[in-house]
């Protein structure tokens, strides 16, 4: 507040000059008063504030100002555009249609000629799905090894697989660093699908692995669509991007930007250019931008042209750095949109699909001029799709090998000579990768066009060479780097042992001294490397030789050399033609130790110890250690077979642990055969096969003190190679194994616990012993041989085949399942009981120790021992696998005989597969009697089970819509003395069916699985007549799969629970294939498995189903039907308002199924059940375009709730303020879950499910969360248990908001002022006493709730909610200011959005100044203001006046208002600094002044158009501040829009300006403002803000019941009927200050201008005095007649308060006003004989402290006019309604005589007053 002292003229102007020096020497710039000087803006100056000097005095005549210096910018960047340059900071400010005009397009680079071969390219979707190195590698492997020239590798495709080491970004002024750029895109790739990427090194290590074997590697990321997880990141960075989410209707959009929107424009082309530059500098000549499926049906010609310039641009950003760019068709000249910019012809085209007739065909792109890469859809293949599904392997093998042949040509029938791209993608990121079907899919394609495939030749890598690697002292090496041109770097890791000269790409290493060295030639980035060992003259050369023979995959015993040779890992070992042939590890053992020599042969008697395989020494137990000195020494006896003693026990084979011990007893140990330096166990006569190796003899060898080197030879490929170590050469022949010499491989087939009839050359029957019937009971395997026919792969291979192929491979045929017949035994399918179509489902590992091997009618062990889905006959061994990664070793010993002899059994299950409809087919691993035959008949004539499939589509159809169904229903035993049967705690039978498995078709896809009985109890059972017959699914429908959580949620369903409570087969599995573990079904009961199935968005002919909020642009839900491509909707499609309905609402699908379109929500559990489980209202329904292809229908709901936030106090929401449904009677709540985190607010919850949101920084928008609800809720009419109920919470700010000090930061001053701190001052007289805890009142969006008037603050009478935060500064931290260089003063700093802001704060005498500076989002200052809070005045006696003690504190005041700001995002900092100008306690030796923060109130944070306020009255706000009214006026008469009435008439407004505060006005009693609003009908609301600033005080609206005011909170109080009926006149008729700061005006739409207050004419001037006179006169009663005297009753009454008191000062002829404080019960008042019933409601403070209450009084006033002077008595009686009236209170009224002057100002103003 600025204030006036008096004085002379020049004690004013030396103040002034003294503030102006002070702020010219400290400021970035000086705002006096409400003025803000705003050009030019200067950085805040370095150097301290100093004591301003004593000012001249002024001259007369003034010189003009010279021109101000400004401090020359910093250079800006610029960017060459065009040949013109525009700053880099102007840039950031174009519209996102502007940018794309500011490309340099001087730098286009046309796709490069292919040759006569064109490009072949395999693209791998690594965005989606995160690919390790190694699988990428793999990739590129099989790229080479098939012909393509490039991989493409789409990292940014929905989710961003691959960060750059420096992730740092800046956009439109604002940085961003690496690390947080990256945790943000880490965070969108989990929401995507799960965590994961690419390093940088990572994909250096690609790109060099790939280039080494002549792949070039085209990067693509995906630009504006495909997005997700780019503008996740945005959000989580603070930004507010526009895009499209996805949707199920038609064209899905896929989180494409809105290339309107600069924002979203400008970060996207900033990240997007890291990685162009990474990509060029690591030499590709291909980017693709992709920009494919961005929403184009939908695009108006503004979106169109803005998609077409930011495609350009991608490209242009591509061009310049050197490389081609690419993007997919669909986008280019897309049929039905229109734009005036051409797209680049530079663009090479991935064609990809031309059966959408809104795409330009291939042969027209290229007449344009446009180059086509053929990228087929018919290509594509979706991993997890492995069958014939739509873009499944198998469906696109298809195509691959019919209608391909030539692989350049396109749908479009145009055939291009650039190149073609074969895709695997990854929609399906959770499904596994079938590394077979990979391979095999890129390489079909290349086999089928060998003549355009050509193998690239494999670029010659440089290789350092050495003429020889063990030299003498004295000897050199001739060294060099072949097939490299450039500049080498060489060294030497030991200069001492091995001294290098470098000569280009050659060198001479000369050895100086014995020991090893290593010499590096480091070229081209990476480093060369060759060992070389120094010997003195005497040991150069070699002293001994071995020759070493091993088979590809084996490994070498372990070969012992002395000295050291250092720790080797693997190293390679090459033939001439440097090829590796095999590998060599060498570990190093130092000191005197014991070590195990291998031997080659054995004699009798002789003693030896025993190594195993994995490197373990056998002890005496039989157990085997790491330890060699806990080794036992054997002797090797040999009468007929081998075998081992020690001691006098003998080595023993025990069956029943499966391991090997020792025995005291000869008849019970094992015989041994040796063959191959090896001890074995089995030996086979049929083809001399030994099997399970016990391990190699050796001896023991003492080591002298010394070093020993250990080593071990891998063979790689066939070939002949050799190393010298030591003093010994080794030469190493890798040779093919003999496969027809190894042993096949048995695995048997099984389903569940019968196994199954198959032929072929190497299909076998086992022995017997395995179950079923006893003159049976053999169990059919499949014997895979290791030397495999000609396939596609080879079991003897690193990646082995898949079980099917292998069992392909071998020749099996078809598989048939056993049947039970007549329940005696097992035979082979006959023609009247066909066999049932199988699948194979999973392998499993089972071994005798676990006592799980498989039998017939046995225990179903489909779901135990370890899975296994591969198989591989390598290094000699048979393995398995889940995933080939990991590969057990594995001999099925034992399988082939009788089960007791069964050590090892390999089980591959097998599943019947049952076509439930066209939509979905369902593998089940139990077997069961099919409907419609004697044995289904037979068995439901006993104990049985039902099981029956179903498929629901969206829309609530559900096929088939009867039961049983003939040949699909199955019909199981549920027998007693079976495995899978269990009984209850009850004795209930029931049956475990295991292992159902949903298959999708090309059309439809599964989202969710139920299981429904036919009755919840067990005493509900089916007849058998029922069975055949008829019967319905009557129990209760559980969810046991689903696609994903969200999909589990929408459901509302129960997860499933199991009889037993078991599990295993209870819950729901998310994520994955549509798999169900298995259920258990109660004796004669049903189960109903439903696969709720969507059409897939890949058909081509789909109908579309919206279903929209009312007023919303984006459907809540859509869904698809799939059809031909002649059906349509029906154009009578319509909605009936009674019965409520629709009709012509059904269509036939692709599948002839009658689907009809439901608008009943609570049918359909897909949709949300926000929307399913409110109450609704459906309300219409129409057509998108004129096809009749798309339907919507239009809702409104109460499930969405809106809060208005206008104060930072939590905010309490409770389930009744959610939905009155969660209070009713008999519901029950047991949680409540929210379902995101806030981005302004913590979110807490009670044990009531109370919901508290408060507030933890300033709100600028849209706040949405779900709040789920569980327990017992009300559905339809039922109360139902387990159920949930979601809600979407949004809460946004009111349109101005009024915060707490603890809002702001706070830094206390350093240095000089490091005293200067921060406290918290409160304005209770206890220094404990807490701050108020409150919380605001819920306002939902609509309620019609004030913005800006909470009753929370009614009581806040000092301190906003109690409590400030108060800084002092003083003169002594000024005058040691000059001498610390480190000061600085104390600064509050706050961020906020939106238009203006208050600085809420206590004055008095006491107060100082601040400096406030306002910066933009760039960090620039955009205003800077200085506040001098003083207040030295009160208004005593009808006048203001100097007071300079501290009773004149105001609370709670605006001392700086900011308003008319730019929308947008400020940071503000209040500077507290000190200066002498502005101290006014000049009596003291070091002065000082103060300054609180109280709170702030931010204006528009979501700026001044939002039209959502509309529906509370409080539409395009505009404030309009009564005191800049009032000092914009001259004088109280003849003012124009307002009129300010003072008791006081000789008062002009000029002394008002002088004296009030800056920002408001302040009322004393018998004070007004009036004031009139313009005729306008878009007005909606008037408010005016108000506030008691110094103690209670109360306002009356013209002449209405006056509104009492006790809170020093400014808040807005609604005046709207008394502005809408004309002029309005506001006054304080209390005792103390009423403070007015705004007139609020809100409009009811968009006004045309702002409005400005109507001009008072002098007729409303007296008007408005009339009615001030009015509030303080006497009430005049009519003349009394003489009425009866009735007997008086007796005054009994007696108030509990009676305090009556007349005005002081009071003269002859003028006014006396009575005020009477009473009690409640005082319901008038009897004064001179009028009786007086006008009273005001009061409260005040009672007490001090803790004790301190509110009481509440009645106040009567009455006025009276009086003519004589002297002391006068007037009686006064209190009246009770209920009591009768009291004896008079006899009361004094002192009169002096009238004055002279005060008569003849009474004449001048007596038509005022």
């Amino acid at each position: 507040m600025n204030r006036t002292r008096t004085g002379k003229n020049v004690k004013r102007l030396i103040v002034w000059l003294l503030m102006l020096t002070m702020v010219f020497s400290l400021l970035p710039m000086a705002a006096f008063a409400d003025e803000a000087v705003e050009e030019p803006v200067q950085e805040p100056a370095e150097s301290a504030p100093v004591e301003p000097e004593e000012p001249a005095e002024p001259s007369v005549e003034p010189e003009e100002p010279a021109e101000p210096s400004v401090e020359p910018k910093e250079p800006t960047d610029v960017i060459v555009i065009d040949g013109d340059e525009l700053p880099e900071d102007e840039l950031d400010t174009l519209a996102a249609d502007d940018t794309f005009n500011y490309i340099d397009k001087s730098k286009n680079v046309p796709l490069k000629d292919a040759g006569d071969m064109g490009y072949r390219i395999v693209h791998i979707d690594c965005g989606r799905k995160c690919f390790s190195l190694t699988d990428l590698k793999k990739i590129v492997d099989y790229a080479y090894e098939y012909g393509y020239t490039h991989v493409e590798l789409a990292f940014g495709n929905d989710a961003l697989r691959f960060l750059l080491d420096d992730m740092s970004l800046t956009v439109g002024g604002n940085s961003y660093d690496s690390n947080t750029v990256k945790s943000a895109i880490q965070s969108g790739n989990a929401a995507f699908y799960a965590s994961g990427e690419l390093s940088q090194g990572e994909m250096d290590a690609i790109i060099s692995y790939a280039n080494d074997k002549g792949i070039g590697i085209i990067p693509m990321f995906d630009a504006p669509g495909h997005m997700q997880a780019v503008v996740s990141a945005m959000k989580t960075l603070g930004l507010t991007p526009k895009y499209s989410t996805p949707t199920n209707s038609g064209e899905s959009l896929n989180y494409a930007i809105d290339t309107t929107d600069a924002l979203s424009v400008n970060f996207v082309q900033a990240l997007v250019q890291k990685y162009i530059t990474y990509f060029a500098g690591k030499g590709c000549t291909m980017f693709n931008i992709a920009a494919d499926e961005c929403g184009f049906s939908g695009m108006t010609t503004e979106q169109y042209t803005a998609y077409a310039k930011f495609v350009n641009s991608m490209a242009a950003m591509v061009q310049n750095a050197g490389m081609t760019a690419l993007a997919f068709n669909d986008g280019i000249y897309h049929i039905g949109l229109t734009t005036d910019t051409a797209f680049d012809t530079n663009i090479a085209i991935c064609y990809w699909d031309a059966s959408d007739k809104k795409y330009a065909p291939a042969s027209t792109l290229a007449g344009d001029g446009f180059k086509i890469i053929n990228t087929h859809n018919k290509w594509y293949y979706v991993v997890g799709n492995e069958g014939n599904e739509w873009y499944g392997y198998s469906w696109a093998q298809g195509y691959l090998n019919g209608e391909c042949k030539d692989c350049r040509q396109t749908d479009g029938g145009y055939t291009t000579n650039v190149g073609c791209m074969i895709a695997i993608w990854c929609d399906y990121p959770g499904k596994n990768v079938n590394w077979s079907n990979v391979e095999n899919h890129i390489k079909t394609l290349s086999k089928n066009n060998s003549s355009y495939f050509k193998k690239a030749e494999q670029p010659a890598t440089p290789t350092l060479t050495a003429d020889k690697t063990n030299v003498k002292v004295g000897e050199t090496v001739s060294l060099s780097l072949k097939n490299y041109t450039g500049d080498v770097a060489w060294s030497s890791s030991a200069s001492d042992v091995l001294n290098v000269e470098a000569n280009g790409t050659s060198a001479t290493a000369t050895a100086v001294a014995v020991g090893s060295a290593t010499i590096t030639a480091a070229a081209g980035g990476s480093n060369y490397t060759v060992d070389i060992t120094v010997t003195s003259a005497e040991e150069i050369g070699y002293e001994h030789e071995e020759n070493i023979t091993i088979g590809v995959g084996a490994t070498s015993k372990v070969y012992t050399q002395d000295g050291s040779y250092g720790d080797i890992n693997n190293a390679e070992l090459k033939n001439e033609d440097g090829t590796v042939v095999a590998r060599y590890s060498a570990v190093n053992k130092s000191g005197t130790d014991y070590v195990f020599s291998q031997v080659n042969t054995v004699s009798a008697n002789g003693k030896y110890y025993i190594k195993s395989a994995d490197g373990k020494y056998l002890t005496s137990t039989g157990s085997f250690t790491d330890d060699f000195s806990q080794a036992a020494e054997w002797t090797c006896k040999k009468p007929y077979n081998y075998y081992l003693q020690t001691g006098s026990n003998y080595l023993k084979w025990d069956d029943n642990s499966n391991s090997w011990t020792v025995t005291d007893s000869y008849r019970n140990r094992t015989q041994l055969y040796f063959n191959n330096e090896t001890f074995y166990r089995s030996y086979s006569s049929w083809g001399s096969t030994y099997s399970n190796p016990l391990g190699v003899p050796g001896t023991k060898r003492e080591v002298a003190a010394g070093d020993i080197t250990q080593i071990t030879f891998t063979g790689v490929e066939v070939g002949t190679t050799y190393v010298v170590i030591g003093n010994t050469k080794y030469t190493i022949e890798v040779i093919p194994e003999d496969l027809s010499k190894a042993a096949a491989l048995p695995i048997q087939l099984w389903i569940t616990n019968n196994t199954i009839e198959a032929f072929g050359e190497n299909a076998k029957n086992s022995g017997s012993g395995w179950g079923g019937d006893s003159s049976f009971g053999y169990a059919r395997y499949i014997n895979i041989p290791a030397a495999t026919r000609d396939t596609a792969s080879k079991v003897n291979s690193e990646q082995g085949m898949s079980v099917t192929d292998a069992f392909t491979a071998a020749g099996m045929t078809e598989p048939l399942v056993r049947y039970e017949w007549g329940g005696t035994r097992l035979i082979t399918a006959k023609d009247d009981k066909p066999a049932q179509n199988l699948v194979f489902w999973i392998g499993r590992i089972h071994n005798s120790s676990d006592s799980n091997i498989q039998n017939v009618w046995g225990a179903d062990y489909s779901n135990s021992g370890a899975a296994f889905n591969y198989v591989r006959y390598w290094g000699g061994a048979w393995q398995v696998s889940a995933d080939r990664e990991t590969w057990t070793t594995v001999t099925g010993e034992g399988s082939t005989g009788t089960s007791s002899s069964c050590e090892q059994q390999l089980a591959a299950y097998f599943m019947t597969r049952t076509e439930i409809t066209e939509e979905v087919i369902t593998d089940v691993a139990d077997w069961g009697k099919p409907n419609g035959g004697a044995e289904y008949d037979s068995q439901v004539g006993s104990d049985f089970v039902l099981l029956d499939y179903a498929v629901k589509y969206e829309d609530g159809i559900r096929v088939p819509t009867g039961v049983p169904v003939k040949n699909k229903t199955l019909a199981y035993h549920c027998e007693s003395n079976n495995a899978a049967v269990g009984t209850d705690s009850s004795n209930n039978k029931y049956r475990m069916l295991n292992n159902f498995r949903g298959v999708e078709t090309k059309d439809f896809e599964v989202y969710m699985v139920t299981v429904t009985m036919t009755a919840n109890s067990a005493s509900t059972e089916l007849s058998a007549s029922e069975a055949k017959g008829g019967y319905e699914y009557n129990g209760t429908e559980q969810i046991v799969w689903a696609i994903d959580q969200e999909a589990h949620d929408k459901s509302g369903l129960a997860d499933y629970t199991s009889i037993s409570g078991s599990s295993t087969y209870s819950g729901c599995t998310i994520g994955g294939d549509p798999y169900v573990r298995g259920v258990e079904i109660y004796n004669k009961h049903g189960a109903l498995i439903t696969y709720y199935v969507r059409a897939k968005k890949t058909v081509e002919n789909l109908l579309t189903v919206n279903y929209y909020v009312e007023g919303e642009s984006t459907p809540f839900y859509s869904y698809n039907i799939a059809v031909d491509e002649t059906t349509t909707f029906n154009t009578g499609f319509a909605r009936t308002e009674n019965p409520l309905g629709l009709i012509n609402n059904t269509v036939k699908n692709i599948k002839d199924v009658e689907q009809a379109v439901n608008w009943k929500l609570e049918e359909m559990p897909q949709i949300n059940a926000q929307y399913r489980y409110v109450d609704y209202k459906f309300t219409k329904t129409d057509f998108t375009g004129d096809d009749y292809k798309i339907v919507n229908l239009y809702y409104t709901f109460t499930a969405t709730k809106t809060f208005v936030v206008d104060f930072g106090l939590p905010l309490v929401i409770t389930p009744g303020d959610i939905n009155k449904n969660l209070t009713e009677a008999g519901v029950t709540l047991t949680d409540v879950e929210f379902g995101k985190l806030s981005s302004y607010a913590s979110i807490t919850k009670d044990n009531n499910c109370n919901v508290t949101y408060t507030l933890t920084s300033m709100i600028s928008s849209s706040d949405n969360f779900s709040l789920q609800y569980s327990g017992t809720l009300k559905v339809g009419e039922n109360l139902q248990s387990g159920r949930t109920a979601e809600y979407t919470v949004t809460i946004i700010p009111a349109s101005n908001v009024y915060y707490e000090d603890g809002f702001a930061k706070f830094t206390n001053g350093a240095g000089a002022a490091s005293t200067a701190t921060w406290d918290v001052v409160k304005d209770k007289d206890d220094e404990n006493a807490q701050q108020v805890q409150a919380v605001q009142e819920l306002s939902e969006l609509g309620s019609g709730k004030i913005y800006g008037y909470d009753s929370a603050y009614d009581n806040s009478t000092k301190f906003s909610m109690g409590s400030a935060h108060k800084v002092t500064v003083t003169s002594s931290m000024l005058t040691g200011w000059k001498n610390d260089s480190l000061s600085a003063w104390p600064t509050a700093k706050f961020s906020f959005k939106g238009t203006g802001f208050d600085v809420i704060s206590l004055t008095n005498n006491t107060s100082g100044a601040i400096l406030v500076d306002v910066y933009n989002s760039n960090e620039k200052i955009v205003k800077s203001y200085f506040v001098d809070n003083y207040l030295g005045y009160g208004f005593v006696d009808g006048e203001w006046t100097v007071k300079a003690t501290g009773d004149n504190i105001l609370y709670q005041i605006p001392v700086m208002k900011v308003c008319d700001l730019p929308y947008g995002s400020y940071n503000v900092t209040i500077t507290v600094f000190y200066n002498d100008a502005f101290a006014h306690n000049d009596d003291k030796d070091d002065k000082s002044y103060d300054f609180w923060l109280d709170a702030i109130r931010v204006y528009d944070p979501m700026g001044k158009d939002d039209t959502r306020y509309v529906k509370d009255g409080e539409g395009y706000p505009q404030y309009i501040n009564l005191r800049d009214q009032i000092a914009a006026s001259e004088s109280n008469v003849g003012i124009e829009t307002t009129l300010f009435i003072d008791g006081n008439a000789a008062a002009e407004v000029a002394a008002y300006i002088n004296l009030g505060p800056n920002n408001e006005v302040y009322l004393a009693k018998g004070q007004a403002i009036s004031f009139k609003l313009p005729v306008n009908g878009k007005i909606d609301k008037v408010q005016i803000g108000a506030k008691a600033p110094a103690g209670e005080s109360g306002m009356t609206v013209n002449d209405a019941t006056p509104t009492g005011i006790a809170s020093a909170t400014e808040m807005y109080y609604d005046i709207t009927s008394q502005a809408k009926n004309g002029q309005v006149t506001i006054t304080n008729t209390t005792g103390n200050i009423l403070s007015l700061t705004n007139i609020k005006i809100t409009f009811s739409e968009k006004p045309d201008e702002p409005v400005s207050l109507a001009p008072l004419s002098e007729g409303d001037a007296e008007a408005a005095v009339a009615t001030v006179r009015a509030l303080f006169a006497a009430p005049v009663d009519q003349e009394p007649t003489e009425p009866e005297q009735p007997e008086e009753p007796e005054k009994t009454f007696k108030p509990e308060r009676f305090e009556p008191s007349w005005s002081s000062n009071v003269r002859k002829g003028g006014h006396a006003v009575l005020t009477v404080k009473a009690s409640t019960d005082v319901d008038a008042i009897i004064v001179d004989g009028v009786t007086y019933t006008k009273y005001f409601t009061r409260t005040e403070r009672v007490g001090r402290g803790w004790n301190a209450q509110r009481v509440t009084y009645r106040e009567f006033v009455y006025m009276m006019t009086v003519n004589e002077s002297g002391t006068l008595t007037v009686p006064v009686v209190a009246v009770s309604n209920e009591q009768g009236e009291s004896n008079p209170y006899e009361t004094t009224l002192t009169v002096k005589p009238s004055s002279p002057i005060r008569d003849w100002i009474g004449g001048l103003f007596g038509r005022w007053f």
